[in-house]
């Protein structure tokens, strides 16, 4: 009976912890995708670099004269890793993929390429 009494433990034990592992897993491969206007965060690296160099004001202004949506890294990468590393098989969700990337992240720009 102790015997079963561990065993029923352990098994309970175990649960909790994938459940818990599967969850940090799920929320960690969950990322923003659609951004329809430049992020605050990356609004504000901007202007704390311009404050320290505001003789590139004008080479920001040229730079960014066509329709971008700025990121910062954090935000950038991510998405930069997952369409790299998409695999196109011809099914519905990757004719919804390409419109994402035609649509959406071709306009994205990572503010850490400005600040070079």
């Amino acid at each position: 009976m102790k015997i079963l009494k561990n065993i029923f433990l352990t098994f309970i034990f175990l649960s909790i912890i994938h459940t818990n592992f599967s969850q940090e897993t799920i929320q960690s491969e969950n990322i923003k995708l659609i951004y329809p206007t430049s992020t605050t965060e990356a609004k504000t690296e901007i202007q704390d670099y311009l404050k320290l160099h505001p003789e590139k004001k004008a080479e920001f202004k040229n730079e960014l004269n066509g329709d971008y949506i700025l990121l910062n890294e954090t935000q950038y990468q991510p998405i930069l890793n997952y369409v790299n590393s998409y695999k196109l098989t011809g099914t519905e969700k990757d004719n919804e993929f390409l419109i994402f990337k035609k649509k959406w992240f071709n306009r994205y720009f990572p503010v850490s390429r400005l600040l070079k």
